[in-house]
């Protein structure tokens, strides 16, 4: 067909289950339209052409930026059109397609949009029945128009026949797939399978019969856990998808302004770092963190026990080695015989503590030396000598030997006989035998303080990881029975308090299960046997993901 009328038919946009849209052009107003065709086939139908109509008489009550406008409605040739607004665009469903990494923040706005427009149709009374991919229609720019109302429920008295279930089933509220009356939260069931699509990239809730689909989307959970997302996103996102209309947001208004808390919180949070430690680890870690620092404490009081326990012998050691020597040089100093006084150094020097001995007279030249000075140079005190305040009965002095933290001891002593001062003795005892052990004794203290930890730290994961794993066993249980799902049970392995924790839910879980299953148990006979019967759930047909059916209660399926 190239034209219809005034109207040349350029090409076609697009195609539904009762009618295809064109581009088309109006030589008369020189502008492009879109135009709605009902399919030839279905122009006898009566049923088919109301639906058809219904469209021009709901969308001609809404005016909207987010709604495609409706401008006339007519028939040629036996052929039922409306011409519509042309929005330069594609459908969501083609577009998701070429973009399916959206952001959360991307999702959310292409939401909110829709959100603004089904607030304006909600305003007059109107519910869409069929919101999903291929009825939205996004531009390049990003602007979303939300187009299709030939399905729409009026909320008035005799303007649908509530014998018929209208939708696409993969994106219908339980109670429309039950047959009840739509209403505000079956669009925002909708809403929320359109969001969760965007988000995750797939459906919720996915079968290829209706009967299948309807068993899942009345008593299944929805997998909120297959990609990882905002703990508040998750709560808008279940919170829509509640099998009990009643627990969902009552109002398009209610979720926009949720929504707008939550484009807040995610502004707020990309401030900060993206990163997240479980509770397990933070926990664990702050144990680690006290016993180590305990273990850290205890390790510094030890060794500088033992290190002060060390100089202490080394003091002692020098004390009883200077005393000795001066017994046996007082009399070769008083006599000046310099071989004996060589002789005696020598032969006490041969300890490989003893660095080095030096032999003094009262002016400071060096009468004898293990260095090999000559006799008669001035001796010259070594650079970085510090005195130490020990308990000593000579004079202690410490300096180190270079950059690697070595120490040497210096002992000096006067050298009496008789009550005169001869000189003076100096020794020289190396820290490095004591630093050996001071060092190994740290190294294996260490080392076993790590083995240590890390057994603690590897039992106090444990046991944490435990409890948060029971924990959120409880948790997911609780949001299953936010969700709806008021059959789920937990199991019960343990006496302990968990199992108390977990036997108490499943009371509470039973008490809500009887309590909303009262309503269900003052249905007539009648009315269950109905239910059983002509319920839509009970037709064993293959189903397309994007496909609008009428579903007849009486019948079953139409088309």
């Amino acid at each position: 067909m190239e034209s219809l009328g005034r109207y040349q038919l350029k090409r076609m946009l697009g195609e539904g289950a009762m009618s295809q849209v064109y581009l088309a052009y109006d030589p008369k107003l020189q502008r492009e339209l879109a135009i709605k065709l009902l399919k030839p086939e279905f122009a006898q139908d009566a049923q088919r052409v109301e639906l058809f109509l219904n469209e021009i008489q709901l969308s001609g009550r809404l005016h909207h930026s987010n709604i495609v406008s409706i401008f006339d409605v007519g028939q040629i040739d036996e052929v039922h059109f409306i011409l519509m607004q042309h929005f330069e665009s594609r459908n969501l469903e083609s577009w998701f397609c070429d973009h399916p990494d959206l952001t959360i923040e991307q999702s959310l706005r292409i939401v909110v949009q829709l959100l603004k427009a089904i607030e304006h149709a909600h305003a007059k009374g109107i519910y869409h029945r069929d919101i999903k991919p291929s009825n939205i229609l996004i531009n390049d720019e990003g602007l979303v128009q939300l187009t299709d109302f030939g399905v729409a429920y009026l909320n008035e008295s005799g303007v649908t026949d509530d014998t018929f279930v209208i939708g696409t089933p993969f994106y219908m509220a339980p109670e429309q797939l039950q047959g009840h009356r739509p209403t505000a939260q079956s669009d925002l069931y909708s809403i929320g399978v359109l969001l969760y699509y965007l988000v995750f990239g797939k459906l919720p809730f996915q079968a290829s019969t209706l009967k299948d689909l309807d068993e899942l989307i009345q008593r299944s959970e929805v997998d909120l856990e297959s990609k990882q997302i905002p703990p508040s996103l998750k709560k808008v996102i279940r919170k829509l998808l509640h099998k009990n209309p009643a627990f969902r947001y009552q109002s398009a208004t209610e979720l926009l302004k949720q929504l707008d808390a939550l484009n807040a919180e995610l502004r707020s949070d990309g401030k900060l770092l993206n990163f997240h430690i479980s509770t397990a680890w933070r926990n664990t870690g702050i144990v680690a963190l006290c016993f180590g620092m305990l273990c850290a404490a205890l390790l510094y009081l030890t060794v500088n026990q033992l290190s002060s326990s060390l100089r202490n012998t080394l003091v002692s050691y020098g004390d009883m080695f200077v005393a000795q020597m001066h017994d046996h040089l007082a009399e070769p100093v008083l006599l000046g015989d310099s071989a004996s006084m060589n002789a005696i150094i020598n032969r006490f020097s041969a300890a490989d503590e003893i660095l080095y001995v030096h032999l003094v007279d009262n002016e400071g030249r060096y009468m004898a030396s293990t260095d090999g000075v000559d006799a008669g140079s001035y001796y010259q005190a070594p650079a970085g000598l510090s005195r130490l305040q020990l308990d000593s009965q000579y004079d202690v002095f410490h300096y180190p030997v270079d950059l690697s933290g070595s120490e040497i001891y210096r002992f000096s002593s006067r050298i009496q006989y008789a009550d005169s001062t001869l000189g003076r003795i100096y020794v020289g005892i190396k820290s490095e035998n004591l630093d050996g052990i001071v060092n190994k004794t740290l190294f294996y203290l260490l080392s076993f303080i790590l083995l240590i930890c890390g057994l603690v730290v590897a039992v106090v994961y444990l046991i944490y990881r435990y409890f948060f794993k029971q924990i959120k066993v409880l948790n997911d249980a609780l949001q299953s029975l936010y969700a709806g799902n008021f059959y789920t049970r937990l199991k019960v392995e343990r006496k302990d308090e968990i199992g108390a924790l977990k036997s108490q839910f499943n009371d509470l879980a039973e008490q809500l299960e009887n309590f909303f299953d009262q309503p269900r148990a003052a249905t007539s006979a009648d009315d269950v046997d109905s239910v059983q019967k002509n319920s839509p759930q009970a037709a064993e047909v293959p189903i397309e993901a994007d496909k609008t059916v009428i579903l007849n209660l009486n019948k079953g399926i139409e088309g």
